[in-house]
C-alpha cells in the first residue's frame, strides 16, 4: 500500500505447500547493493528504545556482516542503508519474534535475472569501476524476514521509507504503527488486507487502503 512516506507491505498465510529441499522460509525485505553504513535497532511500540543504542555496521571494502535482528511481540525493528529505511511491526498479540536476518559485503547473491546467472553472481566484488568503491560498490546488502522451515500461518508487516536518513527512521518508528495517529493495520489474513492512514485529521479523517481476496 502505497503511503505519502514510502509504502506499507502485508504478509499472511505463509506455510509450507511442498516439502521441497526443506530450506528456511523467508521473506526478501531487500536486495540492493551496499553503499553505506547499515544502522539498525529494535524499539518498543510506544517509541521507547529497549534499553539499548541503535547499533551501526560501517561501509568496508574487505568485510562483511551477518546479523539477526529480534523483534520481540509488541515491539518495532528499523534498519537503514543508503538514503533507505525499513521500519518493521511485530503486534503484541505475535506468537513469537520476527527474525531479521541481514547479510552484507562478502556474501554473493546468486543473480535473479536470468540471463546473468550464468555470468556472474550480482553481488560479485571484482566490478569495480572509476569513482570508488563507495560510490560504485556491487557488494550486496540482503534483508529479509526468516519463517523457518515449517511456519504455520506466519505474516508479516512493514513500510519501506526512502529518500530518508538513520536518524529520521529511528524517528519516524517511534510514530509510524501507532494506531491513534499513524498507520492502523485494520486485517491482515487470507481474505482482506486493509490499512488506515490517521497520521493527517485524526481517525475520523483517515484514508483506507484494502486489498479483498475473496467475495
Amino acid at each position: 500500500f502505497f503511503m505519502g512516506f514510502g509504502a506499507v507491505l502485508l504478509g499472511n498465510s505463509i506455510h509450507r505447500v511442498k516439502p521441497g529441499q526443506g530450506n528456511r522460509i523467508v521473506t526478501t525485505i531487500d536486495q540492493t547493493r551496499w553503499r553505506d553504513r547499515i544502522t539498525y535497532n529494535v524499539i518498543n511500540a510506544n517509541g521507547n528504545g529497549g534499553g539499548s543504542a541503535a547499533t551501526t555496521i560501517p561501509f568496508s571494502t574487505s568485510a562483511g556482516c551477518t546479523s539477526t535482528i529480534t523483534v520481540p511481540p509488541g515491539m518495532i525493528g528499523w534498519l537503514h542503508q543508503a538514503q533507505v529505511g525499513y521500519i518493521v511491526r511485530n503486534p503484541p498479540q505475535a506468537r513469537s519474534a520476527v527474525q531479521i536476518e541481514l547479510n552484507c559485503g562478502y556474501r554473493d547473491v546468486a543473480a535473479t535475472d536470468s540471463s546473468a546467472k550464468s555470468s556472474r553472481s550480482w553481488g560479485e566484488k571484482r566490478r569495480w569501476v572509476s569513482g570508488g568503491p563507495y560510490e560504485n560498490s556491487d557488494y550486496i546488502m540482503l534483508a529479509v524476514i526468516d519463517h523457518g522451515a515449517n511456519p504455520r500461518n506466519a505474516s508479516y508487516q512493514y513500510a519501506v521509507v526512502p529518500g530518508t536518513t538513520a536518524v529520521q527512521t529511528a524517528s519516524l518508528a517511534r510514530t509510524l504503527f501507532r494506531p491513534s495517529s499513524g498507520i492502523r493495520i485494520l486485517r491482515n489474513d487470507g481474505r482482506v488486507q486493509a490499512v488506515a492512514d490517521v497520521r493527517e485529521g485524526g481517525p475520523s479523517a483517515s484514508s483506507v487502503q484494502a486489498a479483498f481476496y475473496r467475495p
